[in-house]
């Protein structure tokens, strides 16, 4: 996409930017790749989350990206119609999920879609094929939707939903087999209490980190005793230490992947998809890792 004036404005909306590298991570990135373009960060009420991205796109920003809990509730108000022209793509609509809105054309409104997913795989890719693997997802809301329609789509053999809320995890199977095309197998398992027995032969756990940052410690517990070495472990929480499952993960062997792998790839297909070229993510890794100090 080529740039219309002199200078070009993205933007994050968030309810608090404070301690998140998104905004440090993609200006430097504009710097490194010659743009002229800006990044700017507001800190929006959930009450003016609308307004604001109807400004955004009244404005000319873009593009725009969200953090948590936004990214439900900005999908949700553009499917009902709330936020005039801005719609979605066919995968935030599947999903109910946006990480951030992006112009098809200079002279279109803002559309928003849904990188979790498609960034997830990326990040997974060096470890191999997903295709024929046994999956199990950790949580059954936030990016859960968006995570577990990349993994089908990628082929794996089966996906095992677990949430703390096992009506919330049947209904989420319900409705990702609902919506899905393939031939993957999708069912929930019973998560008792303080304990999960993932099944014999699982290649995989990923954790949407959907629960607040305190559950944690409860969850990595919770599953600690069922990891072993053939498993990968990611986990999409992002901070300036290792999590807690992944610490659960090193001490039994599994390779461990971090949420801050996956937050690079993801900023960089909105980068991808904001200025129409493709985005080295080796700057955005720096970057995210001089801001979290790790």
């Amino acid at each position: 996409m080529s740039s219309s004036s002199l200078l070009d404005k993205c933007c994050l909306i968030s309810p608090s930017v404070s301690g998140d590298p998104t905004h440090f991570m993609i200006q430097r990135t504009f710097e490194a790749e010659g743009l002229d373009w800006r990044f700017v960060s507001f800190e929006v009420a959930p009450e003016r989350l609308a307004e604001a991205l109807r400004g955004a796109d009244a404005l000319g920003f873009r593009g725009v990206k969200l953090l948590d809990p936004y990214r439900q509730a900005a999908a949700a108000m553009a499917a009902e119609g709330s936020l005039g022209p801005i719609g979605l793509s066919e995968r935030a609509a599947q999903t109910g999920f946006v990480t951030g809105f992006s112009r098809p054309s200079l002279d279109a409104p803002l559309s928003g879609d849904d990188l979790s997913g498609p960034a997830l795989v990326e990040t997974l890719a060096p470890l191999g094929p997903l295709r024929g693997k046994r999956v199990a997802l950790l949580g059954a809301s936030g990016p859960a939707a968006s995570l577990a329609v990349s993994l089908v789509e990628s082929g794996v053999a089966e996906l095992l939903v677990a949430d703390p809320d096992n009506e919330a995890a049947t209904q989420f199977v319900e409705r990702i087999t609902a919506g899905a095309a393939g031939e993957t197998a999708v069912s929930p398992i019973d998560w008792q209490g303080a304990w999960l027995e993932l099944p014999d032969g699982l290649d995989m756990v990923v954790a949407s980190a959907c629960w607040p940052r305190h559950e944690d410690g409860r969850v990595a517990k919770a599953v600690a005793a069922e990891l072993n070495e053939r498993m990968v472990v990611a986990d999409l929480r992002v901070g300036s230490s290792r999590s807690p499952l992944l610490r659960a993960a090193a001490e039994r062997g599994a390779t461990g992947v971090e949420g801050l792998q996956v937050l690079v790839r993801e900023s960089a297909l909105s980068l991808q998809a904001w200025t129409g070229q493709p985005i080295n993510p080796t700057v955005l890794s720096e970057a995210a890792e001089e801001f979290l100090g790790v």
